[in-house]
This record gives structure tokens, sequence and C-alpha cells, in this order.
């Protein structure tokens, strides 16, 4: 039985739930969720996946403006389908967050791959890379590299373990230090360094007294800086006037990350200020303390908003004074309107009013502007309205509480696809293809609502052939924090706790304790993005705990999953899932235990190991059946097309073995190296064997035989910033001797950036196959380019066309075929 009322009544929510945009990216196919959030050392990228993928390496190795990530799928081939599609997320960029785009690609000869192209060249380190379902990017707030000491004798000699105070004037940051390259290194040393300059030189005052850490050689070292500076001969000149009082003080040019995080730790700062910050001065009695960390700012953001919704006005109101010292524009920008409004809640109304004033002095443009003027206007006509319009002003700020966020893409594509063989012309494609992402946010300080929809339709032009309309995702995300619980209830997708994929259901999640999460899922599969309806007849139920992490590098999670069909029980399996991750090695395991059936589907391993001179080893064995294990696996082969019908020509034992002989055994094992050539090259090569088992003839279907050992060889030459900084060139070499044929394959996949907006990415296979079981053989070459245009951050435009021509010789018959397709298309962001 089918039941669609259910399911367009989610829709419904999706739509009419949509309010305003949030900077991360919601499920895809592959990509279930992008995470760009602050942490302590710097600004990390968490990247969950829907299937599980295998880190392979990346280029550039430690920096760069465009990162190119290889990954190869765990999935057995017939289920790749869902991993060749591609998808772009786009951000607006920012000084702590400078990825601008996050695209996966699936469709390249040699595996899938995610590109991060970023504001400017950064310094990036991989976390946690033998999870299959998560990917973790560091980029750290340092990145300058250790110079070594020019004298061996102890350089904290000189400091005095009490340091003075400081008699300059402390300010705001001043944006001139972005532009401002070079800085001196007064100290270096193994503790904090705390050294006071002499208090005689007033023309110091113009520069910023820091403290920086490195770290090298497994040793944390501390540094004492000063700066900055435009030119050498400047810095030269201040350096000399201090080698009395610092003897090994060097010069060094220093990043942009140094630059602009140096505010965190800075011991003075110059005197040299801008409007916004006097404004701040008058507040604070002419003493401004250092600007916030990324981290503390949200804190006090959520406290500020706490605190205005508990009607405690008088405290948002000095949390969001503190707030006008933060480092990003944004921040201070939206502390000075809050500011107003808190004053003007606590019916402060003169300070209200300067508040707002003042806001419209520092920033007349704009839609916050705009509702300012509207609340200042408001407070000089109060007066004279009547009381009952009180009681919706409350109603509207109560509104105004929730934060509301909008964001998506929609994207239009057209595909043509000819073939040409030696008797006909064959169109193999011609469609449109019109996709939409779209998803909503509206939270306050204890709930956070979301909602996603991902689907498209597809109209197909060639005669005969019908349109098709998918939904990838729609559900409805509810977080509550105080008690920590979240639900998901729609279409979904989840590739842990022993669930295979996409279902329509509902997914709960309780956190117990800090180290302990209950998850219980209920619904029903989809096997298909095209089916846009409910099948009830397979219900599913699944729970599992997250636990951990342990001794800071143990995660595990422990499941239980029962499933039916129609009147038979599908599967029911217990399993566990084990993580280890440290910053030189790391391993993922998984097992997965049919308790029906008494039969291991699954048992997976993937571990890296990272060596001194940055070498990676990887490991990955599989053993799984294939395809996993489900009494439905006995329809495979049957004019049946469900089990009911099945059960009348066999008992429900029968169908049962029917299951276990039409599921063959799979095993794959490969060993992969990676190894850094320079900064510019690396090599990278993986060696693999697998075997697919056999299943024997039953039910009216006939036996498969063992394949026997497969082989696969692997080779590639990676190079990046070759010829301009942001190019990335790949050569690839590929050998699979398996049952039936042997090929090589040659492969070359360069990008260029032409300009900022302006990428070309031109693509090149060759490959030849010989046959095992005929005396046969084939030659294909298939070039390929695509061309991308960013207009504005928000519209894209693209271009990918290319040919495939091919010869094959069979008992020395020859034919010829010419492929030529390709796509043009567009996307929007919103």
């Amino acid at each position: 039985m089918n039941s669609k009322a259910g399911y367009f009544w989610l829709l419904k929510i999706c739509l009419l739930l949509a309010i305003f945009a949030s900077p991360a990216a919601a499920s895809t196919r592959v990509i279930e969720e992008i995470e760009i959030r602050p942490v302590a050392e710097g600004t990390e990228i968490r990247i969950k996946f829907n299937f599980p993928l295998r880190y392979i390496t990346h280029t550039p190795a430690r920096k760069g403006k465009l990162l190119q990530v290889e990954m190869r799928s765990l999935f057995a081939s017939s289920e790749l389908v869902e991993l060749a599609g591609r998808k772009v997320f786009s951000w607006q960029s920012t000084v702590e967050r400078p990825l601008r785009t996050l695209t996966y690609e699936g469709d390249n000869p040699g595996g899938p791959q995610l590109l991060l192209e970023f504001d400017h060249a950064v310094s990036y380190r991989f976390r946690g890379g033998s999870d299959p379902l998560k990917l973790t990017i560091l980029l750290p707030q340092q990145t300058d590299k250790i110079r070594p000491q020019k004298s061996a004798r102890p350089v904290m000699a000189t400091i005095k373990s009490k340091p003075k105070q400081f008699t300059f004037p402390v300010a705001m940051v001043s944006p001139v230090d972005m532009a401002l390259p070079y800085a001196i290194n007064l100290e270096s040393a193994l503790k904090p360094v705390r050294a006071q300059l002499p208090a005689t030189r007033q023309d110091l005052r113009n520069y910023r007294l820091y403290t920086t850490v490195f770290n090298t050689g497994g040793k944390k070292w501390h540094r004492l800086r000063l700066g900055f500076f435009a030119d050498k001969k400047t810095a030269q000149k201040v350096m000399l006037s201090l080698k009395k009082e610092f003897p090994d003080a060097w010069l060094t040019r220093t990043s942009v990350s140094e630059r602009r995080n140096s505010a965190l730790n800075a011991l003075f700062e110059p005197a040299v200020h801008d409007e916004a910050t006097s404004a701040v001065s008058s507040v604070t009695d002419e003493k401004v303390l250092p600007v916030l960390p990324a981290e503390r700012r949200q804190q006090l953001l959520d406290q500020a908003e706490a605190s205005m919704l508990a009607g405690d006005y008088q405290r948002a109101a000095l949390l969001y004074t503190g707030l006008l010292r933060a480092e990003d524009a944004v921040t201070r920008q939206l502390a000075q309107e809050y500011l107003g409004l808190a004053r003007d809640r606590g019916n402060q109304l003169a300070h209200a009013k300067a508040e707002y004033e003042k806001y419209l002095r520092l920033y007349p443009e704009g839609e916050g502007a705009d509702r300012v003027r509207q609340r200042l206007n408001a407070l000089l006509t109060a007066r004279s309205r009547p009381k009952a319009p009180l009681r919706k002003a409350r109603q509207q700020r109560a509104r105004e509480s929730w934060r509301h966020e909008v964001y998506g893409s929609f994207s239009q594509f057209y595909y043509r696809d000819s073939l040409t063989t030696d008797n006909e012309t064959l169109l193999a494609q011609s469609s449109l293809r019109n996709d939409i992402d779209f998803n909503t946010r509206s939270r306050n300080e204890n709930l956070d609502i979301r909602t996603t929809f991902i689907g498209g339709l597809e109209n197909d032009f060639r005669e005969g052939a019908e349109d098709d309309f998918r939904i990838s995702s729609a559900y409805l995300d509810l977080a509550a924090r105080d008690p920590e619980l979240s639900m998901r209830l729609g279409r979904q997708s989840r590739s842990s706790g022993g669930v295979l994929g996409r279902f329509d259901g509902a997914l709960l999640r309780w956190q117990l304790s800090e180290r302990v999460a209950a998850n219980l899922v209920g619904g029903f599969p989809v096997f298909s993005t095209s089916e846009t309806s409910i099948d009830t007849d397979r219900p599913l139920y699944e729970i599992s705990f997250d636990l951990g992490t342990f001794a800071k590098r143990w995660d595990i999670n422990l499941f239980f999953i029962n499933q039916e069909v129609e009147s038979l029980t599908d599967r029911r399996a217990i399993g566990g899932e084990v993580r280890y991750f440290e910053p030189t090695r790391s391993f993922f395991t998984l097992v997965d235990y049919d308790v029906l059936y008494d039969q291991l589907n699954t048992i997976l391993f993937n571990g890296n190991l990272r060596l001194p001179d940055d070498t990676i080893l990887t490991l990955a064995a599989d053993y799984r059946n294939s395809p996993v294990l489900t009494t439905s696996n006995a329809l495979q082969g049957q004019t049946a097309t469900s089990i009911s019908d099945l059960l009348i020509l066999f008992s429900a034992e029968e169908i049962r073995q029917l299951a276990l002989d039409r599921t063959a055994t799979s095993q794959s094992y490969t060993l992969g190296v990676t190894h850094p050539i320079n900064v510019k090259l690396q090599v990278t090569g993986d060696f693999s064997v697998s075997r697919f088992g056999s299943t024997p003839a039953s039910g009216g279907v006939e036996a498969a035989e063992d394949t026997g050992n497969m082989f696969f060889y692997s080779l590639q030459l990676i190079g990046s910033s070759l010829i301009k900084e942001g190019d990335i060139a790949i050569v690839g070499l590929r050998y699979s001797d398996t049952n039936t044929s042997a090929t090589w394959a040659l492969n070359l996949n360069t990008r260029y950036p032409l300009t900022r907006q302006l990428r070309v990415n031109p693509k090149m296979l060759i490959d030849y196959r010989t046959n095992n079981d005929n005396p046969g053989k084939r030659w294909r070459i298939r070039p390929l380019l695509r061309v991308e245009y960013r207009w504005r951050n928000r519209l894209h435009l693209e271009f990918e066309g290319g040919a495939e021509w091919a010869t094959e010789t069979i008992s020395g018959v020859d034919s010829r075929s010419r492929d030529y397709f390709f796509t043009l298309g567009y996307r929007v962001d919103f």
C-alpha cells in the first residue's frame, strides 16, 4: 500500500517554513552536510557524506588557494550511480571563513574529487581521514615557518620574571595592519614570553606588540613580535635601535593570518583607530580591551540574545557594549543595533536615542539602517500613541527574538549526447534538468528549526521518452538545546547505525550525557529518488548509541536494526563502528551481522598512517555480502515483482533460501601510498585485489561463477601551482587485470584559473583493452573541456563538451564508434 498524503503534507511544511539563509550547506545525494565553524586552533571545515568514501590524498600538500581532495568509493560498482553527480556549494567568503566554494565531482576516471576554493592561499591540515563518512579540514591560525635561532644561548635569560605594566594606550585593531607585512621577532622561548619595551620609546606606540606560538620538532615555541611595517628598511631601522634590549631580534615577513590573529594576543596596540573605535572608547572610559576571539564572540552573542528574551535588558546592554570591540565589522554593526534596542526595551529612552543615532552615523545604508530609523521614529513618537499598540509592539519584539534564514540554489542544464556507430546514429540523451536546493532555518536561544528540499524535474526531449520528477531530500529538522534533543522528519539519508541509505521517516536523537547519545530511526526505505510516494509495505526501525569521545581518540557506535517486507522479515542485524584518531594515525572499522540469517554482512577496515616525511600509507579491507543480505534479494531474476507474489510459488523458508542463493560475497583489499616530492609535486599509488564469489542456480535463476582474483594498479603524479597560483595538474596511469579483460588507461586532468572568475578544466582519457574470453581489443580516446565562469559569487555559468572515439576489434572484425556530447547551463545561489 502506498500513501502520498503524508509526503505532500511534509513538502508543504518545508515550503512554508522558508524565511532566511544559513552559510552551511545542506544535504545532497553524496554530501549530507557541510559545517564551517571556529575552533581554538583556527577554522574547521566538516564534510559529512551520505555514502562511505575513502580519503586518498590532497593537493597542494599544505597551502593553496584551490585544494583538490582525491576520494574513492567503498561501495560496489553497481552502487556507483549515486556517486557520479556533481554539486557546487557557495559561501560569501570572510576573513574568518575564507572558503568560497566547495565542489563535489563524481565523474572523474580516477574516482570522486572534492574541490575547495578559498578567497586567498591558506594553510590547512586534515583530521580523521580514515572515517569514510566524514572529512575534517583545519585551517590553522598560524602559517609561518620556524626560523632557527642565531644564538645557542638561552633567549629567556634577559627576561624578568615579573614584567612591568605598559604605559602605551590600548586601542582597537587598525585595518591598515592587514597591508603591512613585516614584523620584528624580538624573543623566542619554550615558555610564554612576557617582555617589556623601554618606557622611554614613545615612538613605538604606533606598533603592536604581540605573542604567537609555533610548533616544530615536537616542541612549542613562544615568540614575542613587534609589528607591523610596510617595508624592510623601516623595520630594520627600528630593529637596530632595539638590539641592546633584544640582541637576537630578526626580521620576518608575516602572513595575513598572523596579522589578522595578532590582535588576539596583543600586549599593547597601536594608537591609531577609526570612528567606530572612538565610539567604543567613549563607552569604556578610553580603555578598550583586546579584540574578542571568534568562539568568545559567539558565546557573548548567544548570552546577549538570551538576556533579551529573558527581559534582562541591562545585562544585554552590557554584553552588546562588549561586542563593540569585535574584530569583524559585521558583529560590531549587529552589536550597535541591538545595543540601542536593549536600551529601548529597558526604558532608557535617552540612551536608546543616542545609540540609534550613532548607528545611523556609522552605517547609514542597508536593511539595518531602515530598521533603526523605524525604531528611532517610533521612539520619538511613542508618547503620543495610545496604550493598545504597545501590546502589538510586545508581540513584534517576541517575533524579533527569532533569527530566520533561507538559502539554496536553482539550476538548469541541458545535456546532449549523440552516438554514431558503423550502422546508425543514436541520440542517447537530450534533456533539460531543472534542480532546486531549498533550505530554511529559524532559531532562538533554545530551538533550531531547519527544512530542506532537494529535487528536480528532468524534461526528456527524445521521442517517446517520459519526464522524470525526483526528490532526493525533503525533511523538517528540529533541535532543542535544553534538553539536547533533535528530530528529523521526512525523506533523508543515513549511512550509519545499520541504515542503508535513503528512507522516508523520522530520526530522533537524545544526548543522554556528555559521552552517550541515543538514536531511534523509524520509516520506510527509498530505492529510487523517482519514488514520490511512501512505500508503507517495507517498515524499518533502528536503535543505536553513540559513545565517546574516550581518551580524546575513540568514538564507538552500537546498533540494532529490523526491517520488514510485506509479511516477512527483510533484515535484522546488529553491529557497530569504531573510530580511532590521532594526528599521525587513525582507523575506522565497521561490523554488520545479520542475526536472522546468521550471516556476517559486512566487515570493513580503513586506516591511515603518516610517516615523519609526510608520506601517507593507507590500508583498506572490505568483506561483505553483495548486495547486502535481505529477504528481498530473492526477487532477483524472478518474474514476480513483490514478495506476496513470490509467496504464491514458494514458502517463506524457500524464499529465504533464494535470498541466500542470490547474495554473493565480495572481498577487496587496498594498499596505498602518497609521497610528497616537494611543495608542488607529489606521487600517489595504490594496489587493490578484489573478488566476487559464486552464486548457485535455484528458483529458475542460473548460477554465477566466481570471478577469481582481480587486480588493479594505479599511479598518479600530482602538481599544483606549476604555472600560476591555483592551477592543478594530474597525470595518472591505471592497469586492471580481471577475469574478462586487461586494460591500460592514461588520464590527464588539469585545472587552470584564467582569472578570478574564469577557470578552464581540460581532460583527456586514453585506454587500451584486450579481452581474455575472446580474441579482441579496443582503443578509446576521450578529450573533454569544462569552462566555469562565476559572476558576483551568485551566478555560475558552466559549459562542458567533449567527444569519444573508439575502435574495437573482435575476431578480426573492426567496428568504430563516435560519441559527441556537451552540457550547458547555469546555477543561481540565493
